[in-house]
């Protein structure tokens, strides 16, 4: 589906959007959405990812949608004239987003389902500006010749939704002179982006003008919009670096193991360094309760697959942080958006036990 918002014909943009191919979910909140925007009325109604845990709903105001926008422009330094593709799940934030963008800036954009390779049936010289990707979808389009051609063909291209892993990253340093890749920070009660990382930064992130980070006393970040007077708090870890931050992973993951905190995505990130697997498999690192330990740390590996465990342990992890069990998922379970959901997959090897 189409739109270009320089001149919106509503009527037409909603036959438009009747005989499109995108699902239901997709149509039915796109069709509410634009009745609300053709009614002067600019808001997004919209449920957090679920994946740390039961979705909410949150409904983005026209304030905060309008500061979120024009700061996103000013941090992004785009110009005036975007070509968007939107590949994302349109009722979740980043596609919202990028709707709602496109929308204010009066710039044309193209919807498409949100594909595990939403590259893969795009043209290499599409005309295509500006798009947004989760780390799920940019690991499988580089995956693919030709979405990586595709993915060439872009000026600049946002990463949100979770954390790009180290193996990505190695990957993405040899395009970086190519195509501009931005790491986004934010969620959904903040509409989107409140802070950007480039790609050959190693993580660590500028807050948006406007933006103040901070850390409470259990380590949280803590984001302030200071002309919206908006504070929240948020279950991210962060370790700051002057103005800047770093994520460590969310508080709702760390592992009680024998009175040591460990963090999981600290501890998978070092493997991802050591190129112990390569390729590697999908995996995660989660604490499973026990009786001695209050929790122990357990891998989980997507597949079937020989894993060399012990040279893993030998070359990454020490102590406490080796993880005292392996399973094995046939398939994670992921969210709408894309992320993983460690919770579900946790709950489901439970069951399984």
């Amino acid at each position: 589906m189409h739109i270009d918002f320089a001149k919106p014909d509503w009527a037409l943009i909603q036959e438009d959007l009747a005989h499109s191919t995108l699902d239901a979910n997709s149509r039915s909140f796109l069709k509410q959405t634009f009745d609300l925007w053709e009614d002067g009325v600019f808001q997004l109604h919209l449920s957090t990812s679920g994946s740390t845990g039961k979705p909410k709903q949150v409904t983005l105001d026209q304030d905060l949608l309008s500061w979120s926008i024009r700061s996103s422009l000013e941090g992004l330094q785009l110009n005036e004239k975007q070509n968007v593709l939107c590949c994302l799940p349109v009722h979740k934030t980043g596609g919202a987003m990028q709707i709602a963008r496109a929308f204010r800036n009066k710039w044309a954009i193209s919807i498409i389902d949100a594909a595990a390779d939403p590259f893969s049936k795009i043209q290499v010289d599409h005309v295509y500006t500006t798009t947004s990707l989760t780390p799920f979808q940019l690991e499988n389009v580089l995956n693919n010749d030709h979405s990586m051609e595709v993915l060439l063909g872009f000026d600049t291209v946002l990463i949100g939704g979770g954390l790009i892993n180290a193996s990505i990253r190695s990957r993405l340093r040899s395009i970086e002179n190519r195509v501009r890749l931005v790491q986004t920070y934010g969620m959904t009660e903040t509409a989107g982006h409140v802070a950007l990382s480039n790609v050959n930064s190693d993580g660590l992130f500028t807050p948006l003008k406007e933006v103040k980070i901070s850390v409470s006393e259990q380590g949280n970040a803590v984001v302030q919009i200071l002309p919206l007077d908006l504070v929240f708090e948020t279950n991210d870890l962060i370790e700051m670096s002057d103005t800047k931050f770093r994520i460590i992973g969310r508080s709702d993951f760390v592992i009680n193991s024998g009175g040591l905190k460990l963090h999981p995505e600290s501890l998978e990130e070092r493997i991802l360094k050591s190129n112990v697997w390569t390729p590697h498999p999908e995996f995660f690192i989660y604490g499973m309760p026990d009786t001695d330990l209050g929790q122990r740390p357990v891998l989980v590996i997507e597949g079937n697959r020989d894993v060399p465990f012990e040279e893993l342990v030998k070359s990454c992890l020490k102590g406490a942080e080796v993880p005292r069990d392996v399973f094995y998922v046939p398939q994670f379970i992921y969210t709408e958006s894309g992320k993983l959901d460690r919770i579900a997959t946790s709950e489901y090897i439970t069951r399984s036990l």
